[in-house]
């Protein structure tokens, strides 16, 4: 048995240490091994034994990380190569105390903006990324960096070798304590199609045939199959994987001045051939229940427009026989002359050209988005959503009363957003969702900060630690727009409003996000002045689109110093909790050794393109990330210790 709730949580000041291992925040598609889950199916388990690239089971970057062969900017297209693990270092932003952790209180993963691409979609804005570009005529003045990647159309290939990794992990690397759920937080899909939704929760349910094709299966429609651009000839700004580079010199990607990405034949084919890329293959899965947050892309059309949108069609084009690719719109060189006006002229003008209609690429508002996870073969159904036909993606998971700790997920997608204001992929938190998350902390709170900074004691309030979950970091809760009014009428709240209330609340010890593609860890100290000190950590987490392509695994554990006098050995002092972290590549080699053969064998080669490629990405020296990858994270927070230990936890 672990340290008792009242050791924990009545005591004058709990520190909380989070040791986070952001280990190998530069790494990515790790060269894991693979196991067999009891719940697949023969077939994946035969994709798993090839894919194997180890011998040792459930590495994380605590073990081992994954490097580029370069780091310098502009290095171009990059072969991945092992690099040693990382080991945790600590970090006093908010707490100096540290007590060796012996007792594990929690143990679960995190996936987030797994961006699960449909790019054989009409809806999709590809042509927009060029101007983004640096350089003339652009400067990459143009917020568009993210319209097309070179690599997107392995989106379910990552995931499912994600999938198997923290599945093989199976347990906390420093607890060993098993893992409880994962929880997806938030853009799990990138366009909010219903087929885009279909195969991510089959991707995390597991033993399900997963057909990574749209339109006419067996048709590639795709810009990077080349069937749109006659066989890559008449567009130099896509990857053609399957294009002999020689037919295309001037390409950006494989030209003979581009970036150095490879010629993978049989990757894509346009030719009526099946590409390895679009072949069926059964999911692995995670194996453990997960829940789901709610993101911008999981709602909004490209991840920024509404899909009601009154003055373009995008659901009737999304289910259409038109591709966009490009607009007879005038635009201006740079973005900032190009005003509310322009962005309209070059959704009016859009040119495309004639594919396969597909009404599976539907657009799902958030109810609908909410129904499907209620059509799974995973646990539980529903995935932490209340019902179908309900449109609240908020909830509490389910906690007994024995649990010290309880898991709240937010909705910050702000679905009303017009679209043409400012920051529409941004978030923010609705009035009524504010209200019930108060509800929520003070259910549990024995003690709080009211809003005029006075110390609310509750008697007969059992003490729990919370940790949230949402997709948007607090800093890009910004959108406030209604979609009519402009957010005149004040119904949704900006993340330092969210920030404010967390603060006052000092059994909050964690806010779990993604959004930003990027490994991060910000501490949040009480205010000065603040009656209780103490504050949280926010953890954000990088993408499965974007590199570094990693999930974490939180664990939370408790130090001797929570026991009383004398029971280790030790002073009578506050609690210390840890909260370790630790970073994990998919389980895929690091070289697809150009054997196309298998799923497995296609996420090393999506993992080796470097952020280089892309304008939103820095090429910091890695030695500059050490804070946000390994870091032993202190934090006070909760409790008193008038308690008596009712059982005792054994030294590891």
């Amino acid at each position: 048995m672990g340290i008792s709730r009242r050791r924990l949580l009545t005591t004058t000041g709990v520190g909380v240490v989070a040791a986070a291992i952001d280990a190998g925040g530069l790494g990515a598609a790790a060269e894991a091994a693979t196991r067999t889950a009891g719940h697949r199916t023969a077939a994946a388990r035969k994709t798993a034994a090839a894919a194997s690239a180890s011998d040792a089971p459930g590495a994380t970057t605590w073990d081992r990380t994954v490097q580029r062969e370069s780091y310098a900017q502009g290095a171009g297209y990059q072969r991945l190569v092992a690099g040693p693990g990382e080991a945790h270092t600590i970090r006093t932003d908010l707490w100096s105390r540290f007590g060796p952790p012996t007792t594990a209180l929690a143990a679960f993963a995190q996936m987030t903006d797994l961006h699960i691409v449909d790019d054989q979609s009409p809806a999709r804005l590809e042509f927009m990324d060029r101007y983004a570009d640096a350089g003339p005529p652009h400067h990459a003045s143009y917020p568009t960096d993210s319209a097309y990647r070179g690599h997107e159309f392995l989106s379910t290939q990552v995931v499912d070798a994600m999938c198997q990794a923290i599945a093989d992990v199976g347990k906390g690397p420093r607890s060993g304590k098993p893992l409880q759920f994962t929880i997806v937080t938030g853009d799990a899909i990138d366009n909010c199609q219903h087929n885009e939704n279909r195969w991510y929760i089959d991707l995390l349910d597991g033993g399900r045939t997963i057909v990574p094709d749209s339109g006419r299966t067996g048709l590639d429609q795709s810009f990077s199959g080349g069937a749109l651009t006659g066989g890559g000839t008449a567009d130099d700004h896509y990857y053609y994987p399957s294009v002999p580079p020689q037919q295309v010199p001037g390409n950006r990607y494989t030209g003979t001045s581009g970036l150095g990405f490879p010629y993978v034949p049989g990757l894509l084919d346009a030719s009526g051939a099946v590409g390895a890329a679009r072949r069926p293959f059964v999911s692995h899965g995670l194996g453990m229940p997960w829940y789901a947050a709610y993101g911008n892309h999981d709602g909004l059309w490209q991840g920024n427009e509404p899909i009601d949108n009154n003055l373009v069609d995008v659901q009737g084009m999304t289910v259409g026989s038109s591709k966009t690719t490009g607009t007879s719109a005038d635009l201006p060189d740079d973005y900032s002359d190009l005003g509310t006006f322009g962005k309209l002229m070059v959704a009016w003008d859009l040119e495309g050209t004639r594919v396969v209609a597909d009404p599976e690429r539907r657009l799902l508002t958030r109810k609908a988005f909410i129904q499907d996870h209620f059509n799974t073969a995973g646990l539980p159904v529903g995935h932490g959503f209340q019902g179908v036909g309900i449109d609240k993606a908020y909830y509490a998971i389910p906690s007994g009363s024995g649990d010290l700790i309880r898991y709240l997920t937010l909705d910050s997608t702000n679905t009303n957003t017009d679209g043409f204001g400012s920051g529409a992929a941004g978030g923010s938190i609705d009035s009524d969702q504010l209200g019930w998350l108060e509800q929520q902390l003070r259910a549990n709170s024995s003690r709080y900060i009211d809003t005029g900074n006075r110390v609310v004691t509750q008697s007969g309030v059992q003490d729990k630690m919370y940790v949230l979950f949402c997709h948007h970091t607090l800093a890009t809760m910004d959108n406030l727009d209604d979609g009519i009014f402009g957010g005149i009428f004040g119904d949704r709240h900006t993340g330092d409003e969210l920030k404010a209330l967390l603060l006052r609340y000092p059994n909050v010890i964690a806010l779990v996000n993604g959004h930003t593609h990027a490994n991060r860890i910000t501490p949040h100290p009480t205010p000065a002045g603040s009656p209780i000190s103490g504050g949280f950590w926010e953890i954000s987490t990088a993408s499965h689109i974007d590199w570094p392509i990693q999930s974490r695994i939180i664990e939370i554990m408790a130090s001797p110093d929570a026991q009383n006098a004398g029971e280790f050995g030790s002073a009578a002092g506050p609690a210390t909790l840890s909260i370790f972290t630790t970073m994990v590549d998919p389980a895929a080699p690091l070289s697809y050794g150009g054997d196309t053969s298998t799923p497995a064998q296609l996420p090393p080669w999506h993992g080796s393109w470097p952020p280089t490629t892309r304008r939103r990405w820095t090429t910091a020296s890695p030695t500059g990330w050490a804070s946000r990858r390994t870091a032993t994270l202190n934090c006070s927070c909760r409790p008193p210790s008038r308690c008596t230990p009712r059982t005792r936890s054994a030294h590891r």
